[in-house]
């Protein structure tokens, strides 16, 4: 609903005593704008503002030449007696349109010592659609600049402010969609947050295996994973516990030859039994034991010397050929009796 006020002060004083009669004729109270309906006209009497036989009566018009009262009696009038403020229903006069007037006769007591005093008054009206009207109230108490909605205070237009205090959720515009940004104090929407302000600077989203880079721009790029040489998920998950992983020719992650359970290395094999088994040939320089208690068995037998000058073949006896601590020999024998070397057949 929107609304037009005045305010104005009592008659001037001449000498001791106050004039009979005087009338006051309103400007248009909406000029401007435009009104589907007007309801109320509120006035407001001081306390001891109505002094002894004094009076006030008020009319209507919607041309400033024909006058009603609130009734819609042509050349009739309203007595207003009520202090401390009242509204007069103006509905039965069905006015509508761009104009709307009051003239208020303000009548002093007989010996003109005294006059009435009206402090203020106000016109309810509800604005033609279209028409923005400069302020409206409506029956909530809500303000509204320019505009109609259900807030306290709503406004169509611009306005500045030194400082602006928000305590719940605010509705700026439902035309701003996206990222606010601020320029030279002007808020507006954006399709990006800049990198200063801790965005990206992009508009689009990151697809599936992309991930945000620094470029040499200062900004930020979208990047594919399998362009940087990182170890991917499906990568990953093709490999077998327990291999140590290695990049093939292909450049793909695959499982090596070494196996490792926690407690044994093998090569070749998945079923280390020792320290480090092998499974498969193996070729060295030589071969250091260091150990003064262990022994070292050749399962396969033993050749040494690239002509095998010296072959104790897999398939031999037990003790085919025996060598005891102190450099004794046996052949086909373990019991040497002290003997530095002896042959059973």
């Amino acid at each position: 609903m929107g609304l037009a006020f005045q305010a104005f002060s009592a008659s001037p004083a001449f000498a001791t005593a106050y004039v009979t009669t005087g009338t006051i004729t309103s400007t248009n109270l909406i000029s401007g704008g435009s009104a589907s309906a007007i309801t109320n006209f509120y006035y407001n009497i001081l306390a001891g503002g109505l002094p002894g036989n004094s009076s006030i009566t008020v009319q209507f018009s919607t041309s400033s030449t024909a006058w009603y009262s609130s009734a819609g009696v042509l050349n009739g009038s309203d007595t207003l007696s009520t202090t401390g403020g009242a509204n007069l229903s103006l509905s039965a006069l069905n006015a509508t349109g761009t104009a709307f007037y009051y003239k208020m006769t303000l009548n002093s007591t007989s010996d003109q010592s005294g006059t009435p005093t009206v402090a203020n008054i106000r016109l309810d009206y509800t604005p033609t659609t279209g028409y923005g009207d400069p302020l409206l109230v409506d029956t909530t108490g809500n303000v509204n600049l320019g505009v109609s909605a259900n807030s306290v205070i709503s406004m169509n237009g611009t306005a500045s402010t030194t400082a602006l205090t928000v305590s719940a959720t605010t509705t700026l515009s439902s035309l701003l969609n996206g990222p606010l940004q601020a320029n030279a104090g002007v808020v507006s929407a954006t399709t990006s947050i800049g990198v200063l302000y801790g965005g990206t600077g992009l508009t689009s989203a990151p697809s599936y295996g992309q991930l945000l880079l620094g470029n040499a721009s200062s900004g930020y790029s979208l990047s594919a994973t399998s362009s940087l040489g990182l170890l991917g998920s499906s990568t990953v998950s093709s490999l077998t516990s327990n291999y140590l992983p290695k990049w093939n020719s292909n450049g793909t992650f695959v499982n090596s030859l070494l196996y490792d359970n926690g407690t044994n290395v093998g090569i070749g094999t998945s079923s280390p039994y020792s320290m480090l088994s092998v499974a498969g040939q193996v070729v060295a320089q030589n071969f250091v034991a260091t150990s003064t208690t262990a022994t070292s068995t050749f399962s396969g037998g033993l050749t040494a010397g690239n002509n095998a000058a010296f072959v104790v073949n897999q398939a031999a006896a037990a003790n085919s050929l025996y060598i005891d601590p102190v450099g004794s020999v046996g052949v086909g024998t373990s019991l040497l009796s002290g003997a530095k070397f002896k042959v059973t057949i």
